[in-house]
């Protein structure tokens, strides 16, 4: 797998799960730095995607942006877009949080969820029902806290 088919493997699991999150793969050669996908719901979301065959042994990720990437990703999430980096891997898949992008994930192996998974928290964000895409969270966990944040107590 490379990093196309990764990205092709999660719009995948969107369409089979969901008609109302709008996932576009963007294909820019004018502009350097653009993310590689907007998602589009009640809420927007980009994603910067990055493959790897390998984890250091070390077990910490650092994902590979260019300047241009670092640049353009750090002013949307500076004009309050919603900004993540995520990286696949034959393992599976790791939320990469703006505080991370320059530091990288330790315990990588301890956060990854499954291309299902990912797709399934795009799709909750996009439609409101989740604040983040909160890395190694499942999505049940994430509708629990934000009812529990809204007040709203499960039955």
């Amino acid at each position: 797998m490379n990093e196309h088919s990764f990205i092709r493997a999660v719009h995948k699991q969107i369409k089979k799960r969901s008609k109302d999150c709008y996932a576009w793969k963007i294909r820019d050669s004018g502009q350097g730095g653009v993310a590689d996908c907007w998602y589009d719901g009640i809420k927007d979301l980009w994603i910067e995607y990055k493959w790897t065959n390998r984890i250091p042994k070390n077990n910490t990720v650092i994902p590979t942006l260019s300047k241009q990437q670092i640049y353009w990703l750090s002013n949307r999430r500076k004009n309050g877009r919603n900004v993540y980096v995520v990286i696949g891997c034959p393992d599976g898949v790791c939320i990469i949080h703006s505080s991370e992008w320059a530091t990288g994930v330790t315990n990588f192996t301890a956060r990854l969820i499954t291309k299902t998974q990912l797709a399934e928290l795009i799709i909750a964000f996009t439609a409101d029902k989740i604040n983040a895409l909160s890395a190694g969270d499942t999505l049940n966990e994430q509708k629990n806290n934000s009812h529990q944040q809204a007040g709203v107590t499960k039955t």
